[in-house]
């Protein structure tokens, strides 16, 4: 999980670094900042350090009209290789995400980082205003998609969109600027009143107004597959433990908590360790998710269908699954 933050006008110095501060908990593996100068020229800057460091390096850019951070949680792309951080710039259009791409093997990726696609669906949306090709993107992305948006051609404006699935942001509007941050504190801490970011949305922020966008509804189904890591062990009997790929396949939306179906697809024959158990401890800081289900084999052992009741608190799943033999 990644964190965003920004403003349009003018902040105190102590209301901008608060929110950064704060803002920086979301990931401290690398930082990025955007801002439009007095001359309405769109920059930005990105280092493999915290957000507060580099917010604080910077600090003479707290007085720019516009001004936008971001602090990465690294969870694809190794943040070594400036091309992973953020922000990512298509020559209009600078963003800043939180979130994951699910498809993103499916664009011409520079580096290795899944937020790198959303600059490259709005490139598909070709010459269109900025709300066209927001929407245009939102309806090609598939996954977690909260991001922060300048356009070089709409300099005094932040553009905020969020899907289905997004991780949330609140924005407000206070006498001298408008708002943002992952976290509600970060405004309300102010005297700001933070309104959350509704799904299917896109806002547009000035200094003086917040201008609001629907967006084409999001599919709330959808499965992404990905491999992980399994030990089988087998206890008591004569089978040797033993580790192989695991594939599973989760609904990217579901209602979570809630029970919901997986289905996880081995590399070896699991026939011999039935019946199981299926543990699966997920930790992301500051986010975990826990899983617990029983499992029973399909197809000759070569694939499980498994009921999971899922406490699900976003971040990226990193599964370490331990199946025994009872």
């Amino acid at each position: 999980m990644c964190g965003i933050v920004g403003k349009v006008g003018g902040l105190l110095p102590e209301q901008w670094f608060g929110m950064v501060a704060l803002t920086t908990v979301r990931g401290e593996d690398a930082s990025g900042l955007v801002w439009v100068n007095r001359s309405g020229v769109v920059k930005h800057t990105k280092q493999p350090i915290p957000l507060m460091a580099l917010a604080y390096r910077q600090r003479h850019l707290v007085s720019m009209p516009v001004l936008v951070g971001h602090a990465r949680l690294a969870t694809q792309g190794a943040p070594s290789d400036n091309r992973n951080n953020h922000p990512f710039d298509s020559g209009r259009f600078i963003v800043a995400h939180n979130g994951m791409i699910f498809n993103d093997s499916e664009f011409p990726l520079r580096g290795q980082c899944d937020s790198e696609a959303i600059i490259h669906a709005l490139r598909e949306a070709g010459d269109v205003s900025t709300e066209r090709a927001i929407e245009a993107a939102h309806q090609r992305l598939q996954g977690l998609v909260t991001v922060a948006l300048l356009d070089r051609r709409d300099p005094g404006a932040v553009w905020l969109w969020r899907n289905q699935a997004g991780y949330d942001v609140y924005y407000a509007i206070g006498p001298d600027a408008s708002a943002f941050c992952s976290l509600k504190l970060g405004l309300e801490a102010y005297g700001m009143r933070a309104v959350r970011l509704d799904a299917d949305t896109a806002v547009r922020l000035t200094q003086r107004t917040i201008q609001t966008f629907p967006l084409p509804p999001t599919a709330a189904g959808g499965y992404r597959t990905t491999a992980y890591p399994y030990t089988m062990v087998a206890k008591p009997g004569p089978v040797a433990p033993t580790t192989a790929p695991l594939n599973i396949a989760i609904p990217t939306a579901a209602p979570w908590p809630d029970e919901t179906t997986a289905k996880l697809v081995t590399g070896a024959d699991v026939t011999s360790v039935l019946p199981i158990k299926l543990k699966a401890l997920v930790l992301q800081t500051p986010h975990k998710c826990l899983c617990l289900g029983d499992a029973v084999a399909l197809d000759g052992g070569k694939e499980l269908l498994v009921t999971l009741d899922l406490f699900y608190e976003g971040g990226k799943f990193k599964l370490d699954v331990e199946v025994e033999k009872e």
